[in-house]
């Protein structure tokens, strides 16, 4: 099984079509950053996304995507498809966050869709995760605040290593074949325990519907995600306490 980590040196994914704009960016990043961080660019939207999963599928993802709303390639809003894509992909939005910016800031036309994408900006919300992009400048008061979230983030990141293990098809169909052995061997233990002996049916329906629910959430587990389970589970929580109170 392939584990990805988050690095101690967290990297920075800048993706700008104007080549001179993403320099003075990078320049007003690394001037005030204290730990330098690896910072590479992208100047499409296509090229950003192949760089996420080369650097992902590399055992080291991208730790925040600094983004230009306007991206001329294709459409006027590629920076926010960008940041779609990683809400989108568990395997990056766990990871990943983006920071938004843009120089008509008050007239983007896609406010919905930023809020809807809010999980994945810095720190999880609009006010850090979008910005004017005049901010980076150095003449700016808002560069600071700016930077300040960058480090703090950054250090975060160093401080946690996350850790996430990626399991292949392989390491998936072996997962399952152990967890139907295992229920196998429980039920035909179950019997042997149980022989000669007088045991009600709905005993015998209370174990048996038991070791189905283990086996089902552990395929689950396996072929779609734990998080996935916790989140269905936290679901339950919720609806029990709401309707119990």
């Amino acid at each position: 099984m392939k584990r990805i980590s988050m690095s101690s040196t967290p990297s920075i994914l800048l993706v700008d079509d104007n080549e001179v704009e993403a320099s003075a960016i990078r320049e007003s990043i690394l001037s005030q950053l204290g730990e330098k961080p690896l910072i590479y660019e992208a100047r499409t939207y296509q090229g950003a996304v192949e760089f996420l999963e080369q650097h992902h599928d590399a055992g080291d993802p991208i730790a925040l995507v600094v983004t230009d709303y306007w991206l001329a390639e294709l459409t006027n809003c590629e920076g926010l498809d960008l940041i779609q894509y990683v809400h989108g992909s568990p395997k990056h939005s766990e990871f990943t966050r983006c920071l938004l910016y843009s120089a008509m800031k008050q007239n983007m036309n896609a406010t919905r869709r930023i809020h809807a994408l809010r999980d994945v900006l810095l720190w999880g919300s609009i006010e850090h995760g979008v910005r004017d992009r005049d901010d980076f400048l150095p003449t700016s008061p808002a560069r600071h605040d700016i930077i300040k979230d960058i480090n703090d983030y950054l250090r975060t990141c160093s401080q946690t290593h996350k850790t996430s293990p990626v399991p292949t098809a392989k390491f998936r169909l072996k997962k399952t074949l152990i967890l139907v052995l295992v229920a196998i061997g429980v039920g035909i233990g179950f019997q042997f325990a149980v022989s000669g002996r007088e045991i009600s049916a709905p005993l015998h329906a209370a174990f048996y519907s038991f070791l189905c629910v283990f086996v089902f959430i552990g395929l689950l587990q396996t072929w779609i995600g734990g998080g996935f389970v916790t989140k269905v589970l936290q679901l339950t929580g919720n609806i029990g306490t709401t309707f119990f109170k």
